[in-house]
């Protein structure tokens, strides 16, 4: 099993530039609801207080997404994988404007880790992508990408642009590199 240190190493050590100050494991458990999510989202807030979970966007990606993160106006991050489905990650467009925005740090640091992940082979990649392509984008994401607010998780169908339920693959990544608790609840379709 690999976490953050491990994953971030190895592309120190190919990009000799990369460090990390992870957030504490107890800060990535999730507590998923108590019931099955028909549209599952995973949901990221900023307050490292509140736990990670699968919440449920009722069928409708963006109204639901809007809902948590309390916001009319959403950006979006796409992590591109191998196959039809994408990752997004919604967040506040408008909160990063502001002086007092708040970083995200659990999911800011689930995208530069994606990233990483996708050049050390832990995570799919796009297949047209080179090792070299994959290891500057991840740099350049640690270097720039800053998520602030309460971040919604979910996948986009590649082939059609519609959102889907966040992507199983993400899942079973989050649990088993980095041992982030979904065991006990519900899981997505999709991905």
């Amino acid at each position: 099993m690999t976490n953050t240190d491990d994953v971030i190493g190895r592309i120190d050590a190919t990009l000799g530039t990369v460090t990390a100050d992870p957030v504490s494991a107890d800060a990535m458990r999730c507590q998923p609801d108590a019931t099955r999510p028909d549209f599952a989202a995973l949901l990221v807030p900023a307050d490292l207080a509140e736990p990670i979970r699968l919440v449920d966007l009722d069928g409708q990606a963006l109204a639901g997404a809007r809902r948590f993160i309390g916001c009319q106006l959403i950006s979006k991050l796409t992590v591109y994988g191998a196959g039809d489905v994408s990752t997004d990650f919604l967040f506040d467009d408008e909160g990063a404007l502001y002086d007092g925005a708040v970083l995200n740090q659990r999911a800011t640091e689930l995208i530069h880790v994606l990233k990483a992940a996708q050049f050390t082979g832990e995570y799919p990649a796009p297949a047209d992508l080179r090792p070299q392509d994959l290891a500057t984008d991840a740099e350049a994401w640690r270097r720039h990408v800053r998520l602030v607010g309460t971040v919604v998780i979910i996948g986009a169908d590649e082939r059609t642009g519609d959102f889907v339920p966040v992507p199983q693959r993400l899942l079973e990544f989050l649990t088993e590199a980095l041992d982030v608790d979904l065991a006990d609840g519900p899981t997505s379709q999709g991905g």
